[in-house]
Protein backbone atom coordinates (compact mmCIF):
# COMPACT_ATOMS: atom_id res chain seq x y z
CA UNK A 1 0.00 0.00 0.00
CA UNK A 2 1.48 3.32 -1.04
CA UNK A 3 1.97 5.94 1.61
CA UNK A 4 -0.26 8.96 1.32
CA UNK A 5 1.66 12.04 0.28
CA UNK A 6 1.48 14.69 3.02
CA UNK A 7 -0.42 17.82 2.24
CA UNK A 8 2.29 20.16 3.48
CA UNK A 9 6.01 20.78 3.05
CA UNK A 10 8.12 19.84 6.07
CA UNK A 11 10.77 22.27 4.86
CA UNK A 12 8.42 25.25 5.24
CA UNK A 13 9.77 26.41 8.57
CA UNK A 14 10.19 30.17 8.48
CA UNK A 15 7.58 32.90 8.96
CA UNK A 16 6.86 33.56 5.28
CA UNK A 17 6.49 29.91 4.30
CA UNK A 18 4.41 28.99 7.35
CA UNK A 19 2.08 31.95 6.67
CA UNK A 20 1.77 30.97 3.02
CA UNK A 21 0.96 27.34 3.88
CA UNK A 22 -1.63 28.37 6.45
CA UNK A 23 -3.42 30.59 3.96
CA UNK A 24 -3.27 27.86 1.29
CA UNK A 25 -4.82 25.39 3.70
CA UNK A 26 -7.49 27.93 4.67
CA UNK A 27 -8.49 28.24 1.01
CA UNK A 28 -9.19 24.49 0.92
CA UNK A 29 -10.81 24.05 4.34
CA UNK A 30 -12.58 27.43 4.81
CA UNK A 31 -13.32 28.62 1.29
CA UNK A 32 -15.94 31.10 2.51
CA UNK A 33 -13.20 33.08 4.26
CA UNK A 34 -11.90 35.39 1.56
CA UNK A 35 -10.93 38.52 3.46
CA UNK A 36 -7.13 38.86 3.43
CA UNK A 37 -6.98 42.38 4.77
CA UNK A 38 -4.20 42.71 7.38
CA UNK A 39 -6.69 44.27 9.80
CA UNK A 40 -8.90 41.16 9.72
CA UNK A 41 -8.75 39.35 13.07
CA UNK A 42 -8.32 35.97 11.36
CA UNK A 43 -5.28 37.32 9.52
CA UNK A 44 -3.87 38.50 12.85
CA UNK A 45 -4.20 34.94 14.16
CA UNK A 46 -2.47 33.56 11.06
CA UNK A 47 0.39 36.05 11.45
CA UNK A 48 0.82 35.24 15.14
CA UNK A 49 0.81 31.49 14.44
CA UNK A 50 3.43 31.87 11.70
CA UNK A 51 5.52 34.04 14.02
CA UNK A 52 5.32 31.43 16.80
CA UNK A 53 6.20 28.62 14.36
CA UNK A 54 9.24 30.55 13.13
CA UNK A 55 10.53 30.98 16.71
CA UNK A 56 9.90 27.33 17.64
CA UNK A 57 11.73 26.07 14.58
CA UNK A 58 14.65 28.37 15.35
CA UNK A 59 15.03 26.85 18.81
CA UNK A 60 14.55 23.33 17.43
CA UNK A 61 17.41 23.94 14.98
CA UNK A 62 19.61 25.39 17.69
CA UNK A 63 18.93 22.48 20.03
CA UNK A 64 19.71 19.99 17.27
CA UNK A 65 22.91 21.83 16.36
CA UNK A 66 24.12 21.85 19.97
CA UNK A 67 23.83 18.06 20.06
CA UNK A 68 26.69 17.57 17.59
CA UNK A 69 30.32 18.50 18.05
CA UNK A 70 30.83 20.15 14.65
CA UNK A 71 27.79 22.42 14.93
CA UNK A 72 27.75 23.16 18.69
CA UNK A 73 28.45 26.80 19.53
CA UNK A 74 27.76 27.00 23.27
CA UNK A 75 30.51 26.14 25.73
CA UNK A 76 28.04 24.29 27.95
CA UNK A 77 27.07 22.00 25.06
CA UNK A 78 30.69 21.22 24.15
CA UNK A 79 31.54 20.50 27.79
CA UNK A 80 28.62 18.05 27.92
CA UNK A 81 29.91 16.32 24.80
CA UNK A 82 33.41 16.22 26.32
CA UNK A 83 31.96 14.48 29.35
CA UNK A 84 30.42 11.81 27.08
CA UNK A 85 33.89 10.91 25.84
CA UNK A 86 35.48 11.11 29.32
CA UNK A 87 37.59 14.05 28.17
CA UNK A 88 38.75 16.37 30.92
CA UNK A 89 39.24 19.87 29.48
CA UNK A 90 42.48 21.71 30.02
CA UNK A 91 42.03 24.35 32.68
CA UNK A 92 43.64 27.73 33.20
CA UNK A 93 47.20 27.78 34.47
CA UNK A 94 49.13 30.43 36.39
CA UNK A 95 52.16 32.24 35.00
CA UNK A 96 55.47 31.63 36.74
CA UNK A 97 58.36 34.00 37.26
CA UNK A 98 61.51 34.41 39.32
CA UNK A 99 61.87 37.36 41.69
CA UNK A 100 65.33 38.34 42.97
CA UNK A 101 65.16 39.60 46.55
CA UNK A 102 68.00 41.49 48.26
CA UNK A 103 68.76 41.71 51.98
CA UNK A 104 70.14 45.18 52.76
CA UNK A 105 71.05 44.34 56.37
CA UNK A 106 74.44 43.18 57.61
CA UNK A 107 72.96 40.77 60.14
CA UNK A 108 74.39 37.26 60.30
CA UNK A 109 70.88 35.94 60.85
CA UNK A 110 69.12 35.38 57.50
CA UNK A 111 65.64 36.73 56.92
CA UNK A 112 63.04 34.11 56.04
CA UNK A 113 60.55 34.65 53.22
CA UNK A 114 57.65 32.33 54.11
CA UNK A 115 55.88 30.20 51.54
CA UNK A 116 52.97 32.02 49.83
CA UNK A 117 54.47 35.43 50.54
CA UNK A 118 52.72 37.87 48.20
CA UNK A 119 54.58 40.10 45.74
CA UNK A 120 52.93 42.70 43.53
CA UNK A 121 53.59 44.73 40.43
CA UNK A 122 51.95 46.57 37.58
CA UNK A 123 51.87 45.59 33.92
CA UNK A 124 49.89 47.41 31.22
CA UNK A 125 48.32 49.57 33.96
CA UNK A 126 46.96 46.49 35.76
CA UNK A 127 48.05 45.37 39.23
CA UNK A 128 49.04 41.70 39.60
CA UNK A 129 49.84 39.59 42.65
CA UNK A 130 52.36 36.76 42.78
CA UNK A 131 52.95 34.31 45.64
CA UNK A 132 56.10 32.40 46.52
CA UNK A 133 56.05 28.63 46.06
CA UNK A 134 58.58 27.69 48.75
CA UNK A 135 60.17 29.15 51.89
CA UNK A 136 63.44 30.99 51.13
CA UNK A 137 66.11 32.50 53.43
CA UNK A 138 68.11 35.61 52.49
CA UNK A 139 71.45 36.17 54.18
CA UNK A 140 72.58 39.69 55.10
CA UNK A 141 73.92 41.54 52.05
CA UNK A 142 72.81 38.70 49.80
CA UNK A 143 70.35 38.20 46.97
CA UNK A 144 68.27 35.08 46.34
CA UNK A 145 65.95 33.87 43.62
CA UNK A 146 62.35 33.28 44.67
CA UNK A 147 60.08 31.25 42.40
CA UNK A 148 56.59 32.79 42.27
CA UNK A 149 53.24 32.12 40.59
CA UNK A 150 50.68 34.69 39.51
CA UNK A 151 47.40 34.87 41.39
CA UNK A 152 46.08 34.71 44.93
CA UNK A 153 45.72 32.05 47.61
CA UNK A 154 42.29 31.51 49.20
CA UNK A 155 43.42 29.87 52.41
CA UNK A 156 40.25 28.62 54.13
CA UNK A 157 36.88 29.17 52.49
CA UNK A 158 33.93 27.69 54.39
CA UNK A 159 31.85 25.63 51.95
CA UNK A 160 29.28 24.64 54.58
CA UNK A 161 28.95 24.60 58.35
CA UNK A 162 26.41 21.78 58.27
CA UNK A 163 26.67 19.20 55.47
CA UNK A 164 23.40 17.71 54.24
CA UNK A 165 24.58 14.12 54.44
CA UNK A 166 22.99 13.41 51.04
CA UNK A 167 24.64 11.59 48.16
CA UNK A 168 26.44 13.62 45.50
CA UNK A 169 26.93 16.73 47.62
CA UNK A 170 28.11 19.71 45.54
CA UNK A 171 29.54 22.96 46.85
CA UNK A 172 30.45 26.00 44.77
CA UNK A 173 33.61 28.02 45.39
CA UNK A 174 33.00 31.75 45.76
CA UNK A 175 35.77 32.83 43.37
CA UNK A 176 36.02 32.41 39.62
CA UNK A 177 39.27 31.79 37.71
CA UNK A 178 40.13 28.89 40.03
CA UNK A 179 43.05 26.58 39.23
CA UNK A 180 41.26 23.23 39.69
CA UNK A 181 44.30 21.15 40.60
CA UNK A 182 45.04 23.45 43.56
CA UNK A 183 41.70 22.84 45.29
CA UNK A 184 42.12 21.06 48.61
CA UNK A 185 38.88 20.18 50.40
CA UNK A 186 38.90 19.19 54.06
CA UNK A 187 36.19 17.94 56.40
CA UNK A 188 35.78 18.50 60.15
CA UNK A 189 33.95 15.40 61.35
CA UNK A 190 34.78 15.21 65.05
CA UNK A 191 34.88 18.92 65.88
CA UNK A 192 38.60 18.89 66.65
CA UNK A 193 40.17 19.59 63.29
CA UNK A 194 39.89 19.42 59.53
CA UNK A 195 41.09 16.32 57.66
CA UNK A 196 42.18 16.64 54.04
CA UNK A 197 40.28 14.45 51.59
CA UNK A 198 41.80 13.18 48.33
CA UNK A 199 41.14 14.96 45.05
CA UNK A 200 40.36 12.59 42.15
CA UNK A 201 39.39 13.10 38.52
CA UNK A 202 36.09 11.25 38.92
CA UNK A 203 34.40 10.07 42.12
CA UNK A 204 32.53 7.41 40.14
CA UNK A 205 35.66 5.28 39.81
CA UNK A 206 36.80 5.18 43.46
CA UNK A 207 35.95 2.60 46.11
CA UNK A 208 32.98 3.13 48.41
CA UNK A 209 34.89 3.95 51.60
CA UNK A 210 37.43 6.39 50.13
CA UNK A 211 37.47 10.01 51.34
CA UNK A 212 37.46 11.54 47.86
CA UNK A 213 36.09 14.50 45.93
CA UNK A 214 36.28 15.78 42.37
CA UNK A 215 36.53 19.33 41.02
CA UNK A 216 34.50 20.52 38.04
CA UNK A 217 34.47 23.85 36.18
CA UNK A 218 31.22 24.72 34.39
CA UNK A 219 30.63 26.86 31.32
CA UNK A 220 30.30 30.01 33.45
CA UNK A 221 33.82 29.50 34.87
CA UNK A 222 32.34 28.53 38.25
CA UNK A 223 34.06 25.75 40.19
CA UNK A 224 32.30 23.04 42.16
CA UNK A 225 33.59 20.50 44.68
CA UNK A 226 31.66 17.23 44.25
CA UNK A 227 31.63 14.35 46.73
CA UNK A 228 30.71 10.69 46.23
CA UNK A 229 27.48 8.73 46.35
CA UNK A 230 28.35 6.06 48.95
CA UNK A 231 28.81 3.35 46.31
CA UNK A 232 31.65 5.34 44.77
CA UNK A 233 33.36 7.55 47.30
CA UNK A 234 32.40 8.33 50.86
CA UNK A 235 29.70 10.90 51.73
CA UNK A 236 30.47 13.72 54.21
CA UNK A 237 28.22 12.95 57.22
CA UNK A 238 25.27 15.13 58.19
CA UNK A 239 26.15 18.31 60.06
CA UNK A 240 29.93 18.32 59.47
CA UNK A 241 31.89 21.40 58.38
CA UNK A 242 33.63 21.50 55.01
CA UNK A 243 36.19 24.04 53.85
CA UNK A 244 38.49 24.47 50.86
CA UNK A 245 41.84 26.01 50.13
CA UNK A 246 42.62 26.93 46.52
CA UNK A 247 44.40 29.34 44.21
CA UNK A 248 43.06 31.67 41.53
CA UNK A 249 44.83 33.23 38.57
CA UNK A 250 44.35 35.75 35.78
CA UNK A 251 45.62 33.20 33.26
CA UNK A 252 47.31 34.49 30.13
CA UNK A 253 47.12 38.15 31.18
CA UNK A 254 49.45 37.24 34.07
CA UNK A 255 52.33 36.75 31.61
CA UNK A 256 53.86 40.05 32.65
CA UNK A 257 57.11 41.45 31.31
CA UNK A 258 60.50 41.49 32.96
CA UNK A 259 60.88 43.67 36.09
CA UNK A 260 57.11 44.11 36.39
CA UNK A 261 57.12 42.55 39.88
CA UNK A 262 58.50 45.37 42.00
CA UNK A 263 57.63 44.94 45.69
CA UNK A 264 56.28 42.87 48.55
CA UNK A 265 52.57 43.38 49.04
CA UNK A 266 53.27 43.54 52.76
CA UNK A 267 56.73 44.95 53.40
CA UNK A 268 59.36 42.78 55.10
CA UNK A 269 61.94 44.88 56.92
CA UNK A 270 65.37 44.72 55.33
CA UNK A 271 64.19 43.07 52.11
CA UNK A 272 63.50 44.57 48.69
CA UNK A 273 62.85 43.32 45.19
CA UNK A 274 65.93 43.82 43.01
CA UNK A 275 64.51 42.51 39.73
CA UNK A 276 62.22 39.91 38.22
CA UNK A 277 62.05 37.81 35.10
CA UNK A 278 59.16 37.85 32.67
CA UNK A 279 56.31 35.55 33.67
CA UNK A 280 55.49 32.63 31.36
CA UNK A 281 53.06 29.74 31.19
CA UNK A 282 49.81 31.52 32.03
CA UNK A 283 46.86 30.22 29.99
CA UNK A 284 43.10 30.71 29.99
CA UNK A 285 42.12 27.10 29.50
CA UNK A 286 40.34 25.72 26.48
CA UNK A 287 38.07 27.67 24.18
CA UNK A 288 35.12 26.13 22.36
CA UNK A 289 37.28 25.78 19.23
CA UNK A 290 40.16 24.04 21.04
CA UNK A 291 37.73 21.78 22.89
CA UNK A 292 36.34 20.58 19.57
CA UNK A 293 39.84 19.83 18.28
CA UNK A 294 40.89 18.09 21.50
CA UNK A 295 37.78 15.91 21.68
CA UNK A 296 38.29 14.80 18.08
CA UNK A 297 41.91 13.90 18.88
CA UNK A 298 40.73 11.77 21.80
CA UNK A 299 38.19 10.00 19.61
CA UNK A 300 40.71 9.34 16.84
CA UNK A 301 43.38 8.01 19.23
CA UNK A 302 40.78 5.88 21.06
CA UNK A 303 42.39 6.76 24.38
CA UNK A 304 45.73 5.19 23.54
CA UNK A 305 49.06 6.38 22.14
CA UNK A 306 50.75 4.33 19.43
CA UNK A 307 52.30 6.73 16.92
CA UNK A 308 54.53 9.64 17.85
CA UNK A 309 51.75 11.95 16.69
CA UNK A 310 49.46 10.31 19.27
CA UNK A 311 51.97 11.10 22.00
CA UNK A 312 52.31 14.71 20.82
CA UNK A 313 48.54 15.19 20.73
CA UNK A 314 48.18 13.77 24.25
CA UNK A 315 51.01 15.95 25.58
CA UNK A 316 49.28 19.05 24.18
CA UNK A 317 46.23 18.18 26.31
CA UNK A 318 48.21 18.59 29.56
CA UNK A 319 47.60 21.83 31.45
CA UNK A 320 50.38 24.32 30.76
CA UNK A 321 51.75 22.67 27.59
CA UNK A 322 51.60 24.86 24.48
CA UNK A 323 54.09 23.21 22.13
CA UNK A 324 55.31 19.61 22.25
CA UNK A 325 57.63 17.24 20.40
CA UNK A 326 58.26 13.51 20.92
CA UNK A 327 61.06 11.15 19.86
CA UNK A 328 61.27 7.36 20.07
CA UNK A 329 64.26 5.22 21.05
CA UNK A 330 64.00 1.53 20.19
CA UNK A 331 65.10 -1.19 22.61
CA UNK A 332 65.78 -4.91 22.15
CA UNK A 333 64.73 -5.69 25.72
CA UNK A 334 61.56 -3.60 26.05
CA UNK A 335 59.01 -1.65 24.07
CA UNK A 336 61.42 1.27 23.79
CA UNK A 337 61.10 4.77 25.21
CA UNK A 338 59.40 7.99 24.19
CA UNK A 339 61.03 11.29 25.14
CA UNK A 340 58.78 14.33 25.39
CA UNK A 341 59.93 17.92 24.91
CA UNK A 342 57.48 20.66 25.83
CA UNK A 343 57.20 24.40 26.53
CA UNK A 344 54.32 26.51 27.87
CA UNK A 345 52.88 29.65 26.33
CA UNK A 346 55.53 32.42 26.43
CA UNK A 347 53.91 35.77 25.76
CA UNK A 348 57.16 37.71 25.17
CA UNK A 349 58.87 34.95 23.19
CA UNK A 350 60.16 37.39 20.56
CA UNK A 351 62.05 39.36 23.20
CA UNK A 352 63.26 36.60 25.51
CA UNK A 353 66.99 36.46 26.17
CA UNK A 354 66.86 32.96 27.61
CA UNK A 355 68.88 30.26 25.84
CA UNK A 356 66.58 27.50 27.10
CA UNK A 357 63.36 26.90 28.95
CA UNK A 358 63.34 24.67 32.03
CA UNK A 359 60.05 22.84 32.50
CA UNK A 360 58.40 22.93 35.92
CA UNK A 361 58.55 19.71 37.93
CA UNK A 362 54.79 19.40 38.32
CA UNK A 363 54.26 19.86 34.57
CA UNK A 364 56.79 17.11 33.85
CA UNK A 365 55.02 14.84 36.33
CA UNK A 366 51.65 15.54 34.72
CA UNK A 367 52.97 14.84 31.21
CA UNK A 368 54.56 11.56 32.26
CA UNK A 369 51.40 10.44 34.06
CA UNK A 370 49.08 11.39 31.18
CA UNK A 371 51.16 9.70 28.48
CA UNK A 372 52.25 6.62 30.42
CA UNK A 373 48.59 5.81 31.12
CA UNK A 374 47.81 5.48 27.39
CA UNK A 375 51.21 4.31 26.05
CA UNK A 376 51.54 1.07 24.15
CA UNK A 377 52.49 -1.86 26.39
CA UNK A 378 56.18 -1.79 27.27
CA UNK A 379 56.86 1.79 26.19
CA UNK A 380 58.41 4.06 28.81
CA UNK A 381 57.67 7.80 28.78
CA UNK A 382 60.09 10.45 30.03
CA UNK A 383 59.88 14.22 29.77
CA UNK A 384 62.98 16.33 29.13
CA UNK A 385 63.85 18.89 31.78
CA UNK A 386 64.52 21.68 29.30
CA UNK A 387 64.23 22.82 25.70
CA UNK A 388 67.05 24.67 23.97
CA UNK A 389 66.35 27.89 22.07
CA UNK A 390 68.43 28.52 18.94
CA UNK A 391 68.60 32.18 17.82
CA UNK A 392 68.50 33.33 14.21
CA UNK A 393 70.05 36.68 13.29
CA UNK A 394 68.89 38.77 10.34
CA UNK A 395 70.92 41.61 8.78
CA UNK A 396 69.29 43.41 5.88
CA UNK A 397 70.11 46.39 3.72
CA UNK A 398 66.77 47.72 2.46
CA UNK A 399 66.44 50.22 -0.38
CA UNK A 400 63.33 52.37 0.05
CA UNK A 401 61.39 54.24 -2.61
CA UNK A 402 62.05 57.97 -2.42
CA UNK A 403 58.34 58.73 -2.03
CA UNK A 404 58.12 56.86 1.29
CA UNK A 405 59.25 57.91 4.77
CA UNK A 406 62.35 55.90 5.61
CA UNK A 407 61.67 55.47 9.34
CA UNK A 408 58.13 54.21 8.77
CA UNK A 409 59.18 51.60 6.22
CA UNK A 410 62.05 50.47 8.42
CA UNK A 411 59.70 50.03 11.40
CA UNK A 412 57.26 48.06 9.25
CA UNK A 413 60.03 45.73 8.03
CA UNK A 414 61.25 45.10 11.58
CA UNK A 415 57.71 44.37 12.78
CA UNK A 416 57.08 41.95 9.91
CA UNK A 417 60.33 40.07 10.53
CA UNK A 418 59.67 39.93 14.28
CA UNK A 419 56.25 38.44 13.57
CA UNK A 420 57.97 35.45 11.95
CA UNK A 421 59.36 34.57 15.39
CA UNK A 422 56.06 34.67 17.27
CA UNK A 423 55.49 31.46 19.20
CA UNK A 424 52.27 30.74 17.29
CA UNK A 425 54.21 30.74 14.00
CA UNK A 426 56.91 28.28 15.09
CA UNK A 427 57.26 24.68 16.14
CA UNK A 428 59.99 22.28 17.19
CA UNK A 429 62.70 21.86 14.56
CA UNK A 430 61.39 24.64 12.33
CA UNK A 431 63.95 27.02 10.86
CA UNK A 432 63.96 30.13 8.69
CA UNK A 433 65.21 30.35 5.11
CA UNK A 434 66.27 33.31 3.02
CA UNK A 435 63.30 32.99 0.67
CA UNK A 436 60.82 33.60 3.48
CA UNK A 437 62.83 36.59 4.74
CA UNK A 438 63.01 38.18 1.28
CA UNK A 439 59.29 37.57 0.70
CA UNK A 440 58.46 39.18 4.04
CA UNK A 441 60.62 42.26 3.42
CA UNK A 442 59.40 42.76 -0.14
CA UNK A 443 55.81 42.48 1.04
CA UNK A 444 56.19 45.83 2.79
CA UNK A 445 54.96 48.80 0.79
CA UNK A 446 57.80 51.16 -0.13
CA UNK A 447 60.57 48.54 -0.35
CA UNK A 448 62.26 48.45 -3.77
CA UNK A 449 64.87 45.75 -3.16
CA UNK A 450 67.07 44.38 -0.38
CA UNK A 451 70.15 42.38 0.48
CA UNK A 452 69.81 39.94 3.35
CA UNK A 453 72.24 37.92 5.45
CA UNK A 454 70.79 35.17 7.64
CA UNK A 455 73.01 33.63 10.30
CA UNK A 456 72.72 31.22 13.20
CA UNK A 457 72.46 27.46 13.52
CA UNK A 458 69.40 25.54 12.45
CA UNK A 459 67.54 23.95 15.37
CA UNK A 460 67.44 20.17 15.66
CA UNK A 461 64.11 18.36 15.87
CA UNK A 462 64.06 18.79 19.67
CA UNK A 463 65.12 22.44 19.71
CA UNK A 464 63.17 25.64 19.15
CA UNK A 465 64.16 28.61 17.03
CA UNK A 466 63.90 32.09 18.53
CA UNK A 467 64.59 35.64 17.37
CA UNK A 468 68.17 36.79 17.56
CA UNK A 469 69.19 40.27 16.44
CA UNK A 470 67.36 41.96 13.58
CA UNK A 471 69.43 44.76 11.99
CA UNK A 472 67.84 46.85 9.24
CA UNK A 473 70.00 49.32 7.29
CA UNK A 474 67.67 51.60 5.28
CA UNK A 475 68.79 53.28 2.06
CA UNK A 476 66.86 56.12 0.41
CA UNK A 477 63.39 57.29 1.21
CA UNK A 478 62.35 60.53 2.87
CA UNK A 479 64.62 61.01 5.87
CA UNK A 480 63.46 64.46 7.05
CA UNK A 481 60.32 66.56 6.73
CA UNK A 482 60.58 70.02 5.16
Amino acid sequence: MALEKPGFDFASRDYSNIRRDLLARAERTVPEWTDRDPSDFSMVLVDMWAYMGDILHYYIDRAAGESFLDTATQRESVLALANLFDYKPRNRTAARATVYVSNSTSSSVPIVIPVETVFSGSFNNTLYNFYSETEVSVAGGGTVAVNVKEGSVISAEQLTTSASGQIGQRYSLSKTNVIPNTVQASVNEDGTGYINWTRVDDTNVVASGVNAYAVYVNSANETEVVFGNRLSGRIPPTGVKIQAKYKITNGSSGNVGANSITSFKTAISGLSVASSTSAVGGTDGETVASLKTSIKSIIKSQDRAVTLNDFVNRALLVDGVYKAMCTFTASSSSGGSVSVYAIPYIADFTSTSASAYTLETDTKTNINAALQAVATLGVTVTTASSVTFVPKTISASVTINNSYVQSSVKAAVEAALTYLFELDNLDFGETLNLGVVYKTIHGIEGVEYSTVTLSGSDPTSIQFMKKGTITITPIGGITASS
